[in-house]
């Protein structure tokens, strides 16, 4: 049920409505299991991948109750002379220029995080360092500002992180030291 809640909330924050895919969603006879772009396993959903769907809004805070989710697959597309004009026209992803939700960074059993090219905006966290099982961090495209917290250097399993073409400030965290 809370895999459920959180998937409606994201669906009703996003105008799913207007999503080029929507194969399933929101109709209670249908499991959550069968909806476009979710996978699940043991009947929890451990993947969403709605890549280039024509999102438009925010990740809602109750994304934090896909608490078995391990790949979350958003990215849009890259638009052409990117910009902030360009979000408005990307035919992709846009979330408007939202920053995560802090109750994001609950989703302890992500290994993959793909929100490239959708207009993502804010600061991220430093709760981004409890995210140990993070092995993709991939935001590469986005309108995330203010400084990387150090806590990134926290994820021992972090091997790609793509967090190029972001207004980011200060000084970069090591993000070198050997991984166990």
């Amino acid at each position: 049920p809370r895999d459920c809640a959180a998937l409606i909330d994201l669906a009703e924050s996003t105008s799913y409505k207007h999503w080029t895919a929507r194969d399933g969603w929101l109709k209670s006879v249908v499991s959550v299991c069968v909806w476009f772009g979710v996978t699940c396993k043991k009947d929890r959903v451990v993947k969403l991948q709605l890549q280039s769907n024509n999102l438009s809004g925010s990740v809602p805070a109750s994304i934090e109750g896909l608490t078995q989710l391990s790949v979350l697959d958003l990215r849009g597309t890259r638009p052409p002379g990117y910009g902030p004009e360009s979000c408005l026209a990307q035919g992709g992803n846009n979330f408007n220029n939202s920053q995560l939700p802090h109750s994001f960074y609950a989703l302890e059993n992500l290994v993959t995080l793909n929100m490239e090219y959708t207009c993502l905006g804010g600061t991220l966290s430093p709760a981004l360092g409890n995210m140990l099982k993070l092995q993709d961090m991939l935001i590469h495209g986005n309108f995330i500002s203010g400084t990387l917290p150090i806590e990134i250097d926290n994820l021992p399993q972090l091997v790609q992180h793509k967090l190029g073409r972001n207004p980011i400030s200060g000084t970069l965290p090591p993000l070198t030291r050997p991984k166990p």
